[in-house]
C-alpha cells in the first residue's frame, strides 16, 4: 500500500507545476502559454531532442507540437540542427532568446514560490528542501 501513497502523492506534486503556473502566475505576467513553458522547460534540461523525442516526453502528438516549434522557430526561442552523431535526424535546442525566455519565466515562478515558502518555519523549509532534492536526485535518472 505504501507504493500505492508514494505514487499518488507524487502525482499531485507533478500536476502542481502546471496548477501553480496556471493559476498563481498573472497572464499579464507571463509571456508564455503553459504549453509553450511546456516546451522552454523539457529543451532547457533535456537538449538535442527530435521532434517525435519531445512529443513524447510532452504527451502530445507530433503534429500538434510541429505547429508550435514551428512558430517558436520563426519566433527565434528554438533551432534546428542536425545531430552531430545521425545527419539524417534533426534535433531541437533553445536558442540565447529561448533560454532567457525560460529563465525569466522561471525567475517568476520561483518569486511567487518564494512568498509560499516564507510562510514556513526553518524546521519545514529544511525538511522541503531535503525532499525536493530527493525528487530531484532520482527524477533525474529518467
Amino acid at each position: 500500500m505504501k507504493d500505492r501513497d508514494a505514487a499518488e502523492s507524487f502525482f499531485k506534486l507533478m500536476n502542481f507545476g502546471t496548477f501553480f503556473y496556471k493559476n498563481y502566475l498573472n497572464p499579464e505576467e507571463s509571456s508564455v502559454s503553459l504549453q509553450r513553458m511546456g516546451v522552454l522547460f523539457t529543451l532547457f534540461y533535456k537538449k538535442d531532442q527530435s521532434l517525435k523525442e519531445l512529443a513524447h516526453l510532452l504527451a502530445v502528438s507530433t503534429s500538434n507540437l510541429s505547429v508550435m516549434i514551428e512558430s517558436m522557430v520563426q519566433e527565434d526561442f528554438i533551432i534546428r540542427a542536425q545531430d552531430k552523431n545521425d545527419r539524417r535526424k534533426i534535433v531541437l535546442n533553445l536558442s540565447e532568446k529561448g533560454k532567457m525566455m525560460f529563465e525569466n519565466e522561471k525567475g517568476k515562478m520561483v518569486d511567487k514560490l518564494s512568498i509560499w515558502v516564507n510562510n514556513l518555519s526553518d524546521e519545514e523549509k529544511d525538511q522541503f528542501i531535503k525532499s525536493c532534492n530527493f525528487i530531484n536526485k532520482h527524477l533525474s535518472d529518467f
